[in-house]
């Protein structure tokens, strides 16, 4: 089969985040389509909204003009199914880089850090436990008289691992050092 053209997949994207943001902000889209304010009581206040009239959704301005993000409703299904899926995606990356990598998408979700951290928190990516294993003593066949313990040894390299420290990624190696 052949893949979906980008137009398609591009308006069928538009019409999930329309659906979504009329479940939401009814009232906020009929006062800005009327170019109306919104009133203050709504969450939307405060990201200084405004009707995108060419693909008919609720942008927020940003601090470029090519920078203007689509909204993304908090607490609806559609929204957080596309956040979930980035989060997978992007190999389980923490709220803050998530957040981020979204907004270079193009969108801004309601609810901020607080939002992400929700929608990631039940995920199996949680950070590992660390481990500390204690070296056993050797085998007395495995110690001859002649030789002190790590007299002969074998050395083995793995890698490259990202790792995420502090929800930013670092390289890492492993090096395995066998007692012969």
């Amino acid at each position: 089969q052949s893949p979906l053209p980008a137009q398609l997949v591009m308006e069928a994207e538009l019409m999930l985040i329309r659906v979504s943001q009329y479940g939401s902000h009814k009232d906020e889209i009929q006062d800005l389509h009327a170019k109306q304010k919104i009133p203050r009581s709504s969450k939307l206040w405060r990201f200084r909204p405004f009707w995108d009239e060419q693909d008919s959704v609720i942008r927020i301005t940003g601090r470029a003009p090519s920078a203007d993000l689509i909204v993304l409703p908090k607490d609806h299904q559609i929204v957080d199914k596309f956040v979930k899926w980035t989060h997978n995606s992007l190999h389980h990356l923490s709220p803050l880089p998530l957040r981020n990598r979204i907004q270079d998408l193009g969108f801004i979700l309601v609810g901020g850090i607080k939002q992400y951290k929700k929608l990631t928190h039940k995920c199996v990516c949680r950070p590992p436990v660390k481990l500390w294993q204690e070296m056993d003593k050797l085998p007395s066949e495995r110690l001859g008289s002649t030789t002190e313990t790590f007299d002969y040894i074998a050395i083995d390299f793995t890698g490259v691992f990202t790792v995420y420290e502090n929800d930013s990624p670092r390289k890492c190696y492993v090096m395995v050092i066998a007692d012969l």
